[in-house]
């Protein structure tokens, strides 16, 4: 967005909604309005499962509200987004179409893989100008009220990230019964803490961590009291006070806690839980300090809007951050990363040729290099029909940025790069669209291909040039081995690529790969 035009966005978030208004101004953004007017949507949906007609009623007030602000600052360009809260409300549905019909605002629900991603972004361009955290191993932790996203980091990429249905606020509302019934809530919230001991380490690629950094709602008042003054981006948090903020306030009641420390009430209940959170995690690293990020979605939001050249960029590199944990997830399932090296050269190479005449884009791309890399994960599992086990074990797994829907296309693909025939019948495609189906076919067929290619899984080809003319694509190669069993491969796969794209695809091989 050019200079002096004003964006905004709306987070409706677990326990608020947030409005913030900016102006970009010379490659800069200058705020204009912040404000935060607390619900906590999150109590219904967590308790019951759904939001009360009470609840919609009030967010469509509130959203009219912001948006009557918005067109006072003549706001061009404004984004709405919604995340655990209403993103796991039985009765999503009708809460966002009541939102269109009252205040003619349309709702973007965030995956958690979304979600986290807008986070580790903005995150990453944070700790790239902190010396300590960017040459060191860190976990990164981004404590929402509703969701817990977790991710490892070494010298300036993330290697592998968790989701956990664990929030602040979620903690407290499943075990908020038992906190009247025990003067030592802060143990059973220590206890059902204690599961996820084993598991969090184990999801971790490497071993010994230097640092904790974080970002969360609550974590800017957890600075405040533990005495710690909070920096322009990030804040040094001795664990040793958090450990005395915990120990201060275990044995109080949330309005002995909101008395004690002049805060409302709302803020002191999912305090404990909070604290637990994060000393837990603290715990998987040898850091005496937590690193506290005060990046917000609403803010990264922002900053995607106004500073458009600089989002770009930083979405670029990001992909390289999901590539790498697709590696991580290759490795968990012993792939042959040398293989899938291969692969997404390949794919890359006949990706290019047909990128800008079928309408492919970057996320086609990168959704692809994905699916190169790990298609074969299944054969961990079962060599039989490996191929419907890493479309299990792709489904079942996450990757930062990456929507749930883009992670299907990933596992389809993965699926579909065997001999099996994508079938509107097929019970795995029988929920797409005509378009969806078609893509999946089209992106399946380039990596069947490029798999072909390198069948033997011996590195016997190199793609030396990929070149279409009226309908038909010829792939150059060069070997000097003997290929028959890569040809009768290529051969033999060819058809869905062919009937994808309309194309005759020719396999020529160059004796010499200097060209004539």
């Amino acid at each position: 967005m050019s200079d002096g035009k004003v964006g905004a966005v709306i987070n409706i978030s677990s326990n608020a909604l947030f409005l913030i208004i900016g102006e970009c101004k010379a490659g800069k953004i200058k705020i204009l309005e912040s404000l935060e007017y607390p619900l906590s949507i999150g109590r219904d949906t967590f308790n019951t499962g759904r939001v009360s007609q009470e609840k919609i009623e009030k967010t469509c007030k509130i959203i009219k509200g912001f948006k009557k602000l918005t067109r006072e600052y003549k706001v061009a360009s404004l984004r709405t987004v919604a995340t655990t809260a209403v993103r796991e409300a039985i009765n999503r549905d009708y809460l966002l179409d009541q939102i269109v019909g009252k205040t003619r605002t349309k709702v973007r629900v965030l995956d958690d893989s979304e979600e986290k991603g807008i986070i580790y972004r903005e995150m990453l361009s944070e700790m790239s100008r902190n010396e300590e955290l960017q040459k060191n191993k860190a976990l990164i932790a981004y404590i929402g009220t509703g969701s817990l996203g977790v991710a490892w980091y070494k010298r300036g990429r993330l290697y592998s990230t968790q989701n956990i249905k664990l929030g602040s606020l979620k903690l407290t509302e499943l075990l908020g019964e038992l906190q009247s019934k025990t003067n030592r809530f802060h143990q059973i919230v220590e206890d059902y803490l204690s599961s996820f001991k084993e598991m969090i380490p184990k999801s971790s690629p490497f071993g010994k961590i230097d640092h904790f950094v974080v970002c969360g709602q609550e974590i800017e008042i957890i600075a405040s009291l533990c005495a710690t003054s909070a920096g322009t981006e990030i804040t040094q948090i001795p664990i040793a006070k958090l450990d005395e903020l915990y120990d201060n306030l275990k044995s109080k009641t949330p309005s002995e806690v909101a008395q004690m420390y002049g805060i409302d009430e709302e803020m002191a209940e999912i305090l404990l839980p909070s604290l637990g959170i994060y000393r837990l995690l603290a715990s998987f690293t040898r850091s005496k300090y937590i690193y506290a990020s005060r990046v917000t979605l609403q803010d990264a939001l922002l900053k995607e809007i106004l500073l458009t050249r600089e989002a770009k960029k930083r979405l670029e590199s990001f992909r390289e951050d999901i590539i790498q944990c697709a590696r991580t997830l290759g490795k968990r399932f012993f792939f042959d990363e040398e293989h899938g090296n291969r692969v997404v050269r390949n794919a890359m190479a006949i990706f290019q040729k047909l990128k800008t005449p079928y309408g492919l884009d970057e996320n086609d791309a990168l959704i692809l290099k994905v699916a190169s890399l790990v298609h074969d994960i299944g054969k961990y599992v079962n060599f039989t029909e490996h191929y419907r086990r890493s479309y299990e074990l792709i489904r079942g797994s996450n990757l930062p940025g990456v929507s749930q829907a883009d992670l299907e296309t990933i596992a389809l693909i993965s699926l579909f790069h065997s001999n099996l025939v994508p079938s509107e019948s097929d019970p795995a495609l029988g929920l797409l669209s005509m378009e969806q189906r078609v893509r999946v076919s089209k992106l399946a067929g380039i990596l069947r291909l490029a798999d072909a290619l390198d069948r033997s899984h011996s590195e016997k080809i190199d793609v030396m040039k990929v070149r279409m003319k009226d309908n038909e694509i010829s792939l150059t190669i060069h070997s000097r081995e003997d290929i028959l069993l890569e040809e009768w491969a290529f051969n033999s796969k060819a058809r869905l690529f062919e009937e994808a794209f309309g194309l005759k695809v020719n396999l020529k091989k160059k004796v010499n790969p200097v060209e004539s």
